[in-house]
């Protein structure tokens, strides 16, 4: 339904302690779903998440309408840089790309934060009246690791972890004395006549929130600027 973002129930932006971001700026965002393992529409998304397979091996769901709250720790601000890069002189080629996810280590710091923060909360008054256990079975590849360590979490963000969406930067907007801007305040590419970029690739860097009004307004902005230019 239109009233849950993207079929999740709760969104919580939060401030993790190692975070060197503004007092005013979270540094994770805690998605908070309710899913049951009989439903095919849930099982898409579960998909889309990366989370059906821990599910359907949890030592916890003996009854497949058994409820769980999955709590998804998504990363705001992060450190690390990819890059993406042409594979040859065809421009109909499919470009190269490496997210090069965690490759800075305070990105897996803020998101072991971020569990413990969703642990914290089902701990909470008010949820732990429903008596929630978490789920212990050990994801796959951190078997031989404490569950609930730091070691542990390291382990699995390494195995489980995955990107939502909402990359940017890749077409960073700035003036032409920056060697990594790609285009200019009126999204027009550096460079090259007629061409404009118009979408999260301008970002020069990540939002500490999701992007979706910024980009409408990317899209106003550049649809005035187009407008003006052929109208004089």
């Amino acid at each position: 339904p239109f009233s849950s973002p993207a079929g999740f129930d709760v969104l919580a932006f939060m401030k993790t302690r190692s975070s060197d971001l503004p007092s005013d700026y979270p540094d994770v965002e805690l998605m908070f779903k309710t899913v049951s393992l009989d439903k095919s529409t849930t099982n898409k998304q579960l998909q889309y998440l990366g989370l059906q397979d821990i599910l359907q091996n949890s030592s916890l769901l003996v009854d497949p309408n058994d409820d769980t709250l999955s709590i998804v720790v998504l990363l705001m601000s992060p450190k690390s840089r990819g890059r993406v890069w042409l594979s040859s002189s065809n421009p109909f080629d499919k470009p190269r790309m490496d997210p090069n996810f965690f490759d800075h280590p305070h990105d897996l710091k803020t998101v072991i934060e971020g569990i413990q923060l969703g642990i914290r909360m089902g701990e909470s008054r008010s949820l732990a009246k429903y008596g929630p256990q978490i789920d212990r079975t050990p994801i796959a590849g951190c078997e031989h690791l404490i569950f609930g360590s730091d070691e542990y979490w390291r382990c699995s963000i390494r195995q489980q972890g995955s990107a939502l969406g909402h990359q940017c930067g890749t077409c960073k907007m700035g003036p032409k004395s920056d060697p990594g801007a790609v285009v200019n305040p009126e999204l027009q590419v550096h460079g090259v006549k007629n061409l404009r970029v118009a979408d999260a690739s301008i970002l020069p860097g990540p939002l500490a929130g999701h992007p979706n009004a910024a980009l409408f307004m990317v899209g106003e902005k550049v649809s005035d600027s187009i407008k003006e230019y052929w109208n004089g």
